[in-house]
């Protein structure tokens, strides 16, 4: 498989899936609630693109990639918050906020939904 992505699974599938339908965690496998189309960025992405990849999908992490499309990171919502330019920090707080409090009241958005921006699924 190399570096080919055949699925995601975030804290939000636990959520959406396992929880939502009531799975039980000792028998249900990750094969059966990851996410299976991931949604990712290259690592020349603007910080200011990847946030508002992860608004525009409801997403909290993004695999990155390098020029030959090799996996070479991971970058979350709290990677921002942490790490990212301190003028973003309001817009990341928010996104946090915002799809924290939105987890089981919606649907789950599925990643692999091509968005309108620049992401690319693997």
């Amino acid at each position: 498989m190399g570096d080919t992505f055949i699925g995601i699974l975030t804290e939000k599938d636990f959520a959406a899936r396992a929880t939502a339908e009531g799975l039980n965690p000792t028998t249900t496998t990750v094969n059966q609630i990851m996410t299976r189309s991931v949604i990712y960025c290259q690592e020349d992405d603007s910080i200011e693109n990847v946030l508002s990849t992860m608004r525009n999908r409801r997403i909290h992490h993004l695999p990155v990639r390098n020029q030959s499309n090799a996996v070479v990171g991971i970058v979350s919502l709290s990677d921002l918050a942490l790490r990212g330019p301190q003028e973003l920090y309001p817009y990341v707080a928010k996104e946090a906020f915002q799809s924290r409090a939105a987890v089981g009241r919606q649907a789950p958005i599925i990643q692999g939904q091509q968005p309108a921006a620049s992401p690319r699924p693997l």
